[in-house]
């Protein structure tokens, strides 16, 4: 459990986005993020397809993104197995998740269902398009 604490801790401090906002890093122009990006080849190359490296690849499993809710707050209704299995994992802070893949989603509302919010926000997120296949 330590390595999943210490994981948190790191990316508490990495964490840039806007308060209040959704927002996901594949959305964000920027050079680090363009840089992660590989064209395949064949079939995916002709559709234009792009594929990025998972953005925390430590929470990859669904087991280690279900560890990290530990301290979820118990008055949110979103519950830690439907997150994980949607790919996202807990920060620590607040109602604030992450995909491990593309980047993140917060301020749950209490009708917020993981996967559709997943999809309406970051349908380009390469873990919603496996899942969605």
């Amino acid at each position: 459990m330590s390595g999943v604490k210490d994981q948190l801790s790191c990316d508490r401090e990495r964490m840039t986005s806007a308060e209040g906002r959704d927002e996901c890093g594949i959305h964000v122009q920027n050079t680090s993020l363009n840089s992660k990006v590989t064209m395949l080849s064949g079939e995916e190359k002709e559709k234009n397809i792009q594929y990025l490296s998972a953005e925390y690849p430590f929470f990859s499993s669904k087991s280690r993104r279900l560890l990290s809710f530990e301290d979820w707050p118990l008055a949110m209704r979103q519950k830690p197995e439907d997150l994980a299995e949607a790919g996202f994992f807990y920060t620590g802070c607040g109602d604030r998740t992450k995909c491990f893949h593309c980047g993140g989603l917060k301020d749950w509302e209490d009708d917020d269902d993981p996967w559709q919010q997943h999809v309406q926000w970051f349908s380009e997120c390469a873990y919603v398009k496996l899942k969605l296949k």
